[in-house]
């Protein structure tokens, strides 16, 4: 989920984030801060499903296990959604902008 946000955010956007672990809460702030509500809730929904997979990793007891995978598959499905409906529309293949070098 991180690497698609992250090449969006990239691609579209210039962000450019450290190769540390830094990058993740920096690319979920730079949605949090975004100019539109769906920006907006693509942060929140990073945040929270790094939060959820930091105490899957590193908590001494996970409670409802199921429920929670379940919930970060959920999570992550919208998080794509929102992410494509961020994305410009491919060219159409005549388009003549699509030929220019």
């Amino acid at each position: 989920m991180y690497g698609v946000a992250r090449t969006q955010a990239r691609d579209h956007a210039g962000l450019q984030l450290p190769t540390t672990g830094d990058a993740h809460q920096q690319l979920s702030l730079y949605y949090r801060m975004g100019a539109t509500p769906r920006h907006r809730a693509i942060g929140e929904h990073l945040q929270q499903l790094r939060r959820a997979r930091n105490r899957a990793d590193y908590a001494d007891q996970c409670p409802r296990p199921v429920a929670t995978a379940q919930w970060a598959l959920r999570q992550a499905r919208q998080v794509l959604r929102q992410l494509q409906a961020l994305a410009p529309p491919p060219p159409a293949p005549n388009d003549a902008r699509a030929r220019e070098p």
